[in-house]
């Protein structure tokens, strides 16, 4: 049902109608739910729409830039390799100019940095401040637990509002059920939130036990070491910084947790 709504607007005409209209991020959003949540299986859906237009119609141009933030989700399974796939197949080797060229440093500076990531096995230390003003040290801490999660989350950001909570309750439940001890190092990846704002968040959220929380504001090399340019973002590491999972979504860390103990 889902395939087939993709499919009756993947036309250039539909393409042409719909794109002045508010509801072709939906449209779109709604035919890619209908492929399971990993980077091959998304690719392919994206593969059928992008097809189907012309890079020179504006639609194209959007329409990849839509494409892009959805494949830097951490719901998607291996969301890194096909961000970068993706780059590589409709921007870096496509003959067609579709995008201005300060839109194109931007991406391919992005690609790079996801790349550099890809490769590198072991954490870079993160030293901010916590919500008292005092340093606080990753590398300091992670030796005292059997996994670190490093997340990175706005605490004005919608996603961030039910996943950090959703985090929080898959944690605890993996604690109870096998006993590690598991700390969530969570960064407030944002110089746009106001530290009342930071700090009512975790409060309502209940973000309490087992946490340290910093907040990174204009840190760019910390950000850029981890490519935290969108949150919420997850990383998983053993208690000798070694990075597990990279930009990983929740149902990942808590299999590859309980995987490991088993």
């Amino acid at each position: 049902m889902i395939c087939k709504a993709g499919e009756d607007f993947l036309g250039p005409k539909s393409f042409a109608q719909l794109y002045f209209t508010p509801i072709l991020k939906d449209i779109l959003y709604e035919y890619l739910s209908a492929y399971p949540l990993s980077a091959d299986s998304t690719l392919k859906g994206i593969d059928v729409i992008m097809s189907k237009m012309d890079c020179k119609d504006k639609p194209y141009a959007n329409t990849f830039n839509y494409f892009s933030s959805i494949l830097q989700n951490s719901s998607i399974k291996e969301n890194m390799k096909g961000y970068t796939a993706f780059i590589e197949k409709y921007l870096i080797n496509n003959k067609c100019s579709f995008l201005p060229k300060n839109s194109v440093d931007q991406f391919v500076s992005n690609y790079k940095r996801i790349k550099q990531i890809s490769s590198i096995d072991t954490i870079t230390n993160i030293v901010l401040k916590d919500t008292t003003g005092i340093e606080q040290s990753l590398r300091s801490q992670i030796g005292n637990y059997d996994y670190t999660i490093i997340s990175f989350y706005d605490p004005t950001c919608e996603h961030c509002q039910f996943q950090m909570p959703e985090l929080d309750s898959t944690l605890m439940d993996i604690r109870s059920k096998v006993g590690l001890k598991i700390l969530n190092f969570a960064v407030c990846n944002t110089s746009r939130a106001l530290e009342s704002e930071w700090k009512k968040f975790i409060i309502e959220k209940k973000l309490y036990d087992n946490y340290t929380h910093v907040i990174l504001d204009d840190k760019d090399a910390i950000r850029e070491a981890y490519a935290a340019y969108a949150n919420p973002m997850f990383y998983l590491i053993d208690n000798k910084g070694n990075i597990l999972l990279k930009k990983a979504n929740i149902g990942a860390i808590k299999k590859l947790i309980l995987t490991q103990k088993n």
